[in-house]
């Protein structure tokens, strides 16, 4: 499951319509795509549940829209599915006003790491090009990809309350 449902949530709520919309309906494809996301998730994880795979469904829309690869929207996907369910039992119960913080440094880290990622990537893919092993490597070097691991780590805390 950890991998198999990654694999198949990425495939029918990312690449599949994206294949279809992009590139010329990005912002259509981006917020449907999230939209679904998040409600797929409601019948069995509430409405919390919702506004958070929304929220990580408009980023994994844009990276794949920036990007169109399959296995980096699934290693997202299945990095925050790791690291929401361990950190989160080392860690503990935080209260409601720190809730209200991370909210905001989730929103602050999150938008900062996207952005931080995509340019990186771009510039990087319009400087030279790349063989197709080391463009993991590159990934796992920006600032953006660490800024949404923490990005990850902080909202698990929101889904425990």
């Amino acid at each position: 499951l950890l991998f198999l449902t990654p694999l198949f949530e990425e495939l029918a709520f990312r690449i599949i319509p994206g294949d279809r919309l992009l590139p010329e309906q990005k912002n259509f494809y981006v917020l449907a795509s999230a939209l679904l996301f998040g409600l797929a998730h409601w019948p069995t994880a509430g409405w919390k549940t919702v506004i958070v795979t929304f929220y990580l469904g408009l980023i994994w829309a844009n990276v794949y829209a920036q990007t169109r690869s399959l296995p980096i929207v699934v290693v997202l996907h299945i990095l925050y599915n790791l690291l929401s369910g361990g950190i989160t039992t080392l860690l503990g119960g935080i209260s409601p006003v720190v809730q209200i913080l991370y909210i905001f440094a989730l929103l602050f880290l999150s938008i900062i790491g996207v952005l931080l990622t995509v340019r990186q990537w771009r510039k990087r893919r319009m400087s030279f090009s790349l063989p197709q092993k080391k463009s993991w490597r590159i990934i796992f070097q920006t600032k953006g990809f660490w800024l949404y691991i923490a990005m990850l780590v902080l909202s698990r805390f929101l889904l425990e309350r």
